[in-house]
């Protein structure tokens, strides 16, 4: 009997043992993160290349084919200041009519996952880019890649193109404090990567 009353009182607690076993979070360090708000919004030596863009800028805009001709050429005027850690960028036409666009970006760098982040928002095509960095690293040009996985391609080429799910590879090159150059490769199915659009950026 005594021998029963111990193998009961055993299996009690280890019983208990279990329940407290299975309520304890597998991954403590998942529930209890380490950052703090000091530290994500502290801005490192990325903001040495961002801070320097605030100010009225000009921008060339240029599109091009597939086949590397200039479909079309504009210039529109840039200004920008920080919001937070956020670059802001608004775009607009020198010369603005009831039909204007507003093209509006953001640019930051995230210290949670630290990557750079890219955010667009274009009434000329209102569909939310959202393109990110696979590292941290600038190249050796002093540019940053972002990458889009997909997103609709404008009617820019025609009404065969429009509509396809494509690719987006954008590289923002700081060549100094009044010059600023971007990018974007597009890669439409079953196509090589192609410059679709250059951005030239100039301090006024």
């Amino acid at each position: 009997m005594k021998r029963k009353k111990i193998a009961l009182t055993f299996l009690f607690f280890l019983g208990l043992s279990t329940i407290s076993n299975a309520q304890t979070p597998a991954r403590p360090d998942i529930q209890h993160s380490s950052l703090e708000m000091d530290s994500i919004l502290k801005q490192g030596e990325e903001y040495d290349l961002i801070k320097p863009l605030v100010g009225n800028w000009k921008v060339v805009q240029t599109i091009y084919s597939r086949d590397g001709k200039t479909v079309s050429q504009d210039t529109f005027k840039v200004q920008r200041k920080m919001v937070g850690n956020f670059l802001q960028e608004i775009m607009r036409p020198i010369v603005e009519t009831a039909n204007s666009f507003t093209r509006i970006s953001y640019l930051n760098y995230n210290r949670t996952n630290l990557r750079w982040e890219y955010i667009v928002l274009d009434t000329r095509f209102p569909i939310m880019m959202f393109e990110t960095s696979t590292t941290h690293q600038l190249t050796k040009d002093k540019s940053i890649h972002l990458y889009l996985d997909a997103f609709i391609l404008p009617p820019f080429f025609g009404k065969e193109y429009a509509g396809m799910l494509t690719k987006e590879h954008r590289v923002i090159t700081f060549k100094n404090n009044d010059t600023y150059i971007h990018e974007q490769y597009w890669t439409m199915p079953a196509s090589k990567e192609f410059l679709a659009i250059k951005y030239v950026f100039t301090r006024q």
